[in-house]
């Protein structure tokens, strides 16, 4: 099964369909769970008709990949930000509660 955007966007208002795609999706997974969720539900709260959710996506499957991927993203920059940090204070307790903080932060906000 193909986990592949079918396009990358290339303009902003294509950008802005993604986006709209992909908050709706991280929505849904929130309020019903990944199992739940539907290529129809996703367009239709998104926006739009389902076949732009299918102009840019092949399946579910490739819609949660890029989430991931930006996940990952906006993870691996906060984690840089705070492993300066805790090189900063160089403290064994500050960086603990620097890292407990973040995790708490990501577990409350994103389902």
């Amino acid at each position: 099964m193909a986990t592949e955007p079918r396009r990358r966007p290339k303009q902003e208002r294509s950008r802005e369909r993604i986006d709209a795609i992909l908050s709706t999706t991280m929505r849904l997974i929130g309020e019903k769970g990944i199992d739940a969720v539907t290529m129809k539900e996703v367009g239709m709260l998104a926006g739009g008709p389902i076949a732009t959710v299918y102009h840019y996506f092949p399946n579910k499957s490739a819609i949660l990949a890029m989430l991931y991927e930006r996940f990952s993203e906006v993870s691996r920059a906060r984690l840089t930000t705070i492993i300066a940090e805790i090189r900063e204070a160089n403290d064994v307790i500050v960086a603990a509660d620097r890292l407990l903080d973040d995790y708490l932060s990501r577990v409350a906000g994103d389902p």
